[in-house]
């Protein structure tokens, strides 16, 4: 994909589907690798998240799939998922939704969870990433309750219906934006933003790894992206990939 030039983007839009990015991953055979193709749902009947969750996928809200070509060497792959998130609080702030970050791409409202992010790559002659995105919009209290965590919905925080294209449309130009701008100079520019949008700052944490947890102070996001996670000896890591919960 050549971020030089203005983004070309490709549609495809589903009525009903098990998941757009499970649709994705089985059809990049398909897709043009020198664009940004935009997978879309009214609804999925199997959306996943991380660890492959269940995302509660019924009509109303955004679920949408990038899928993009990167060059085998590309050097920030951690953040392509942070960038959305930043790229959805830019459009999101605007329309005066207070957000905050749980990091690494969980955008959170009031407390609750209003949208999750899911970077997949698939290695091939190039980078094939697939960044899949679920954004609470219209969703009501009575499908929130199958969430099987606090969310919410921006029908329910503002009180009033959105048109799901006047929220994904300019998501999808801030997030080329940014891509371009995460290109050509790193995530330095975006941890300022970050910082200031991180939740649990201050706070004790949990940090579910592979195989262990790991318990601390939500600290601090470095310039590449990564967790300061402060443990109770007073030392600081870094982490670049974790679960993580209040205790």
């Amino acid at each position: 994909m050549d971020l030089s030039v203005k983004p070309k983007f490709d549609y495809i839009h589903f009525a009903t589907i098990d998941s757009t990015s499970s649709w994705t991953k089985k059809n990049t055979a398909l897709l043009n690798q020198n664009h940004i193709t935009v997978i879309t749902a009214n609804q999925q009947t199997k959306g996943y998240g991380r660890f492959k969750r269940d995302w509660i996928s019924p009509p109303g809200n955004i679920y949408a799939t990038l899928f993009f070509t990167l060059p085998l060497d590309y050097s920030y792959l951690i953040n392509l998922g942070q960038i959305l998130a930043l790229a959805c609080n830019h459009v999101l702030e605007s329309k005066e939704f207070p957000l905050q970050l749980k990091w690494p791409n969980d955008l959170l409202l009031g407390g609750k969870k209003i949208a999750g992010i899911l970077v997949e790559i698939l290695r091939s002659e190039k980078l094939e990433i697939v960044l899949g995105m679920g954004l609470n919009v219209n969703m009501n209290k009575e499908h929130l309750k199958n969430v099987d965590q606090k969310a919410t919905s921006l029908m329910l925080f503002s009180k009033k219906t959105w048109g799901l294209s006047s929220i994904l449309n300019p998501i999808l130009y801030t997030f080329y934006n940014y891509l371009r701008l995460l290109s050509s100079s790193g995530f330095t520019h975006f941890q300022p933003i970050y910082q200031k949008l991180l939740a649990f700052q201050g706070k004790e944490i949990v940090c579910q790894l592979r195989n262990q947890k790991i318990q601390g102070i939500c600290h601090s996001i470095n310039p590449d992206g990564t967790l300061n996670l402060q443990l109770p000896s007073g030392s600081m890591i870094s982490l670049n990939a974790a679960e993580i919960s209040t205790s």
